[in-house]
């Protein structure tokens, strides 16, 4: 090889570690910059018990009636809310709180989100001590979110038969797009979550023949031939 094919060779790998390590650096710098939630319907609410609608009877009755039945991305965030109550585990736990786990629906797509809170308070601090003012990191305390997405939507298949289908595009860490491999690291996070909510999920997903999620809701029909029923009047 000739020395300017050499030389040329060593300055096109130098070119690409830099633009790695850019690309690294920028996929860092935004995973801790949290994403905007201002959108998810339903996070800033107080959730007072008389709100809530009890998500896994609605579905129930409407499984039983045999109609059609939509929940708003609200109701379903403020269900989240009155029943799931998450703690961080392992030996970061003293330093991160979860603040909520949300839902947010967009056609076809189902993004589920946590939201910490991330601080270092002083061991020395009196108790009832403001957490800002306590903590010994200028940066502190910071938000960090993490989601995964679930595309869901209702088929035809070649044998004429109602199918769902499930894929699973990746999610985020903080405001860097994850694709599904990234998101896998936190996979069990999100498995607890659905653990806990399993009887809504197999009601939801197992027993309804027609899901279709869209911008802020979700439409569950149990009905095999649509004209069976008709919802009851609201």
């Amino acid at each position: 090889m000739s020395k300017s094919k050499f030389s040329f060779f060593r300055f096109l790998v130098a070119l690409l570690v830099i633009a790695a390590n850019v690309a690294m650096g920028a996929f860092v710098y935004f995973a801790w910059q949290p994403s905007d939630l201002s959108d998810v319907d339903g996070r800033d609410s107080k959730v007072k018990t008389a709100e809530v609608v009890d998500i896994l009877e609605k579905i129930q009755a409407a499984k039983n009636g045999l109609y059609e039945v939509t929940i708003t991305e609200e109701d379903l965030n403020l269900y989240l809310a009155s029943k799931l109550k998450l703690a961080q585990s392992g030996v970061i736990d003293e330093y991160v709180d979860v603040k909520g786990v949300y839902v947010d629906l967009k056609p076809d797509t189902m993004e589920i989100i946590i939201e910490r809170e991330i601080n270092y308070v002083d061991p020395s601090a009196e108790k009832g001590d403001d957490k800002e003012a306590a903590s010994t990191i200028p940066f502190l305390p910071m938000d960090n979110t993490v989601s995964m997405k679930l595309k869901i939507f209702t088929t035809v298949n070649e044998k004429g038969e109602t199918v769902r289908v499930v894929e699973f595009p990746g999610g985020s860490f903080g405001k860097a797009p994850a694709p599904g491999q990234f998101v896998l690291a936190v996979k069990d996070s999100f498995e607890q979550i659905a653990k806990h909510f399993s009887k809504e999920v197999d009601l939801a997903y197992n027993q309804m023949v027609r899901l279709e999620i869209g911008d802020g809701f979700i439409t569950l029909d149990p009905r095999r031939e649509v004209k069976e029923a008709a919802a009851p009047a609201q």
